[in-house]
């Protein structure tokens, strides 16, 4: 009687063991799809990241390139103001005289 005891007793231990060893390996496929699908989601993140900052990169060129244009525009203007200034001077120069003349 003791022994068929002890044999069921060794039998349920090992019976409790192979389910402990069936459980590790359940865990450690869970383990493995969760840590695989948080790498995939962080390469996805990455690249979402990365498009997001060569985006942003792009549009800064852009609105520099905008910028400079802009601002040779206005030298441009600038330079063509002074010019206008200049032959207005000229110009009225020109009157005075023309006006100094014909009082005289």
């Amino acid at each position: 009687v003791r022994s068929i005891a002890l044999a069921k007793a060794r039998s349920v231990e090992e019976h409790c063991e192979q389910q402990r060893r069936q459980q590790a390996k359940v865990d450690e496929a869970k383990r493995s799809m969760i840590q695989h699908a948080l790498d995939d989601q962080a390469s996805a993140l990455r690249e979402e990241f990365r498009q997001a900052l060569d985006g942003a990169r792009a549009e800064d060129a852009e609105l520099q390139s905008l910028a400079a244009d802009r601002q040779q525009k206005l030298e441009h203007t600038q330079q063509s103001v002074v010019r206008l200034q200049e032959q207005l001077a000229v110009v009225r120069g020109e009157l005075q005289q023309h006006e100094r003349r014909g009082a005289a």
